[in-house]
């Protein structure tokens, strides 16, 4: 999976005392796409490997059920709940009734569609403090924000992960059917499932444990966190109830935004510094306000 760099607005900082700092930060996540486009090519392409194959056969009925074919054939845009199917192509034989929302589990199209997505994050050169000069970390919500959306589909209840000590392939790219797998990363909430085609920000909630968790990974300062959606979670393509299934077919655009207030100690105890001096804080000053004249551009 891709590891997207992080874009920070790094906001002014708010002295708390001679020897702690509060420095807020607005992250929010480079975007990521959830192509179902081309996972239902692939599906497609996958079932039509063998074209003698039962799940070809059924695939081009399927086709050809609305009077047109294609090639290579592909899933129509309204897909029946039942077809009669020729099997044998042997007029002699009766056709073969197919349960379709069955077939589309057991092909491995709705399993094609059950995207995951890993995201590396590295705040390491974000703030201007060491790990260990890190008192605390707080933060209000955090939101998966749909940017884009012509999915066909109302997305279900998303799972929210976390994990740290995670290093990327060769590639700069995480796994996440791995790392999920593997019990790599931890789950630590659930994001609200998302009406087909709407955009706009789902709120993360998080387990009893959740928040202390992704705080631990934020103090770190590089983490994992990922999305998957539930191996149990049923995608509905039948939401009139009219007996006719939705083509899934579209992407989303999304990305993860948070507010964080670091609490960063200035000075150790005797005087001697800390990880977030005065030049530190004029130079993330600096940035902020070149940050906000750029945006005003």
């Amino acid at each position: 999976m891709k590891n997207l760099n992080w874009r920070v607005a790094l906001c002014a900082f708010v002295f708390c005392g001679c020897e702690n700092i509060v420095i807020p930060l607005d992250l929010e996540s480079d975007s990521a796409t959830l192509d179902v486009d081309e996972a239902v090519l692939r599906a497609e392409a996958d079932l039509c490997a063998d074209e003698m194959s039962e799940n070809c056969m059924v695939l081009k009925a399927l086709d050809a059920h609305d009077g047109t074919s294609e090639t290579p054939p592909k899933l129509p845009d309204e897909i029946p709940t039942i077809l009669e199917i020729d099997m044998d192509n042997d007029p002699a034989t009766p056709a073969e009734s197919k349960d379709i929302k069955q077939w589309l589990d057991d092909s491995g199209v709705m399993s094609a569609i059950r995207t995951r997505k890993a995201i590396g994050a590295d705040l390491t050169n974000k703030i201007q403090a060491n790990k260990d000069s890190i008192q605390d970390v707080t933060f209000d919500t955090v939101t998966f924000n749909w940017q884009e959306n012509s999915l066909s589909f109302e997305t279900m209840d998303l799972d929210f992960f976390v994990g740290m000590g995670i290093e990327a392939d060769e590639d700069g790219k995480y796994d996440a059917d791995a790392l999920i797998t593997d019990g790599l990363v931890t789950k630590v909430g659930t994001i609200r499932a998302q009406a087909a085609g709407d955009t706009g920000e789902s709120e993360v909630e998080f387990t009893e444990e959740g928040k202390a968790l992704l705080n631990d990974a934020i103090k770190s300062l590089q983490f994992v966190v990922a999305v998957s959606i539930p191996e149990d979670a049923e995608i509905d393509l039948d939401p009139d109830g009219d007996d006719l299934l939705v083509k899934p077919a579209g992407l989303a655009t999304v990305s993860l935004k948070t507010r964080l207030n670091f609490t960063v100690a200035t000075q150790a105890p005797g005087g001697s510094s800390g990880g977030a001096d005065d030049t530190a804080a004029n130079d993330s000053a600096e940035e902020s306000e070149t940050s906000e004249e750029e945006a005003g551009e």
